[in-house]
């Protein structure tokens, strides 16, 4: 099961409850820019096109709560156009997506809502957006532990790991190879 079948599915399943045309998970690299986007309802078209981050999408970095824009074109903070290939966004629901640190590391958002959104529209995405960076943030951790586990299965020396009562609950390869036992 990889993170993008992952965010694949939370996409699918809120867009969903939400009822919007489209949706959008995107994720910031450390810089802020975006380093990977999942969309529904629409596709990106190559990844030269991913939006630079300027006019809506830069307040929605910014902002801690969510965002709800009922006509985006006439917003004041609208910058005039949308990034070649996307779709036009008539209203917006967005929300941020938050590391275990409580920093800002991607943003879940909806377009094109017929009626528009409503307070339980908000209330359903903060309460996805939390499901989501819980999981984002379990998924890095197992990610790091699994590369750790790869370095110490494939360092020289001898490496096991015992219990509190002094039973063997791991050993790496070079400890098989060194001891003939596994």
């Amino acid at each position: 099961f990889s993170i993008d079948e992952f965010l694949n599915q939370i996409i699918g399943n809120a867009s969903r409850l939400i009822k919007a045309e489209l949706a959008v998970i995107a994720l910031y690299d450390d810089k802020g820019r975006f380093k990977k986007i999942v969309t529904h309802g629409t596709e990106v078209k190559a990844p030269d096109a991913l939006p630079d981050g300027k006019g809506i999408l830069e307040v929605m970095h910014l902002v801690l709560a969510p965002m709800r824009i009922d006509n985006v074109p006439e917003h004041p903070v609208f910058g005039g156009c949308f990034p070649a290939g996307s779709p036009l966004i008539k209203n917006l629901l967005a929300y941020p997506v938050f590391s275990g640190e409580k920093k800002i590391i991607g943003v879940f958002y909806f377009g094109n809502k017929q009626g528009g959104f409503t307070e339980e529209d908000e209330d359903t995405l903060k309460a996805i957006s939390a499901d989501l960076s819980v999981a984002l943030n379990k998924t890095e951790k197992l990610m790091q532990m699994m590369r750790f586990r790869q370095i110490i299965d494939s360092a020289f020396d001898v490496i096991l790991t015992t219990d509190a009562n002094g039973y063997i609950t791991y050993v790496n390869r070079a400890f098989e190879t060194v001891t003939g036992y596994s």
